[in-house]
């Protein structure tokens, strides 16, 4: 398949021809909510803002509302969840919190997405819980559950469950319910590193590859190609020779069979865990793109590199606020030139050098 039919002009380094694949597209179904969402990932807000203001009717609410909250969150609105949440929603919203509230009982709030998404979310409730003094019940996946309780077990008022709760709220809602009653959501530190071995070895841990089951473009955007790492990772050899890299990066099993070649450890972070991965970011230079470790270093106070694409995700608008633990711990470099990573991996070597 090629032209207009293939997908393949998204994946490439020319933004003009995946943005006139996305274009020709939306112009024959622009009702289709993943391609409003490849739009805006290329930069095309103004395209998605038009297809809104037409008043398109085979354009479903859901996705009126989702086109709606990313370019609100893009525009630094002050409730950008607002766009997102129907009104009977925010009417459920309202019940149980005030019902949780008058009855001095745990708000119920229930969590999606990925171990990131997570991480990112109890920062901001507990944020909130902190100045309510009101307590907390996460309901989470069975997997979430087990990656989550040994790094909130001494947080007490915080508990998870994986059972279903007739009461539980929308993660999103209650982002929506915070913004409209507290005002702008704040993030801030949960994960403490007094527990963990500050005695552990000095060296690196990267993440270079986002996985991006649901969302191919998404990861593609955000990923650092393997020759880029490998020459990298063989300057990095030859500045620091015998020095601790540890890549956690979800390779082929040949590109990591490369890596160890080189003296670099590979790992799982499913097998070690996320009080795994947390144990090894100690005393490390950490240097991650948008994916789950640059969420876990904001968390814990840990300084880390975070490399981002041209056109990042929408909420680092709303994560990069000052004040907020991600704008503190977080050093950002971003490309200045679409899915051009050389400039930044030339940075890299020189912070290294200096």
């Amino acid at each position: 398949m090629t032209g207009a039919h293939s997908p393949w002009p998204l994946f490439c380094n020319d933004l003009d021809q995946a943005q006139q694949w996305v274009n020709n597209k939306l112009a024959r179904t622009p009702g289709d909510l993943e391609l409003g969402h490849q739009a805006l990932s290329l930069g095309l807000t103004d395209a998605v803002q038009q297809l809104l203001s037409t008043g398109n009717r085979n354009l479903q609410d859901a996705t009126e509302r989702q086109w709606k909250f990313r370019l609100a969150r893009l525009k630094g609105a002050r409730n950008p969840y607002a766009e997102l949440i129907p009104p009977d929603v925010q009417t459920f919203t309202d019940l149980q919190m005030d019902h949780a509230r008058r009855m001095g009982m745990p708000a119920v709030v229930s969590l999606l997405g990925g171990i990131g998404d997570h991480l990112e979310a109890i920062s901001m409730l507990l944020e909130w819980s902190r100045i309510d003094a009101h307590p907390l019940i996460l309901q989470v996946t069975p997997e979430r559950e087990q990656a989550l309780a040994p790094l909130i077990e001494l947080i007490p008022q915080l508990s998870l469950q994986s059972s279903i709760h007739p009461r539980a709220v929308q993660g999103m809602a209650i982002r929506e319910w915070i913004c409209r009653h507290y005002g702008p959501i704040h993030y801030g530190t949960w994960i403490t590193n007094d527990e963990y071995d500050q005695e552990a070895t000095q060296g690196t841990l990267c993440c270079w590859r986002a996985k991006g089951e649901d969302n191919p473009l998404s990861a593609y955007l955000r990923s650092v190609p393997f020759p880029l790492v490998l020459t990298y990772y063989k300057t990095m050899q030859q500045i620091h020779p015998g020095s601790v890299v540890i890549d956690i990066s979800d390779w082929k099993s040949e590109e990591k069979a490369i890596l160890r070649g080189l003296g670099v450890e590979c790992l799982d972070p499913r097998e070690i865990g996320l009080q795994g991965l947390t144990q090894k970011c100690i005393n490390k230079r950490i240097i991650t793109i948008d994916t789950a470790l640059a969420h876990l270093c904001a968390v814990m106070g840990s300084n880390a590199t975070l490399i981002l694409n041209q056109i990042p995700d929408e909420r680092w608008n709303e994560l990069r606020q000052p004040n907020n633990c991600y704008e503190k711990y977080l050093t950002i470099l971003q490309q200045t030139q679409f899915c051009n990573w050389e400039d930044i991996m030339s940075s890299l070597v020189s912070c290294s050098s200096s």
